[in-house]
């Protein structure tokens, strides 16, 4: 079953990480699991938010540069700068799958309707107050998302580590998954 965002305010719940001692080790796999895909649409829509804000510095600071030829053109040639991953933001988890799923979409589709995407494709013709405020709703976005990136790490951790206990305690043996 694919996770849907409502199943962020599920995850991120304190009770979610309750009894984990009590439950089977295919429910413990299955949270972690649902967990993991939730970290990767989390991880996929704040990277999107990034871009973005990086789109928007890019611009900012052509003009704080005293640029004011080229505009648009300057932006979308400096684009594969602007967005190439430098590591600094890069996730040091693996992702266990490359399409980041229907909550992500749904993520994208909620950060759409806060804040147009169309208002990125005509940098120029904005405002200096309207890139600033632009700025600081993504920067708003990017600390949430963050926050809540590290809440489901955590849990993620959480659920591994009762898995892990589990077969060092011997309570549960690797053979029973090769069986």
């Amino acid at each position: 079953m694919p996770i849907e965002p409502s199943d962020l305010a599920r995850f991120l719940d304190p009770s979610f990480l309750d009894d984990l001692e009590k439950r089977t080790m295919a429910q413990l796999r299955q949270a972690r699991s649902e967990l993991q895909e939730a970290e990767g649409a989390i991880s996929y829509v704040r990277r999107v938010v990034q871009g973005r804000l990086d789109i928007v510095a890019a611009e900012r600071q052509r003009r704080a540069g005293g640029s004011d030829g080229g505009g648009a053109a300057d932006i979308l040639e400096q684009l594969p700068g602007i967005l190439a991953d430098s590591g600094s933001r890069s996730s040091n988890r693996l992702l266990s799958q490359l399409d980041p799923g229907d909550m992500a979409a749904a993520l994208v589709a909620d950060l759409d309707r806060s804040i147009d995407p169309a208002q990125l494709t005509d940098l120029p013709a904005l405002s200096d107050e309207v890139l600033a405020e632009l700025t600081d709703s993504m920067a708003v976005i990017e600390r949430q998302l963050s926050a809540n990136r590290r809440a489901v790490h955590d849990r993620i951790d959480r659920f591994q580590a009762e898995l892990v206990r589990r077969y060092q305690s011997g309570e549960a043996s690797v053979d029973s998954l090769l069986g």
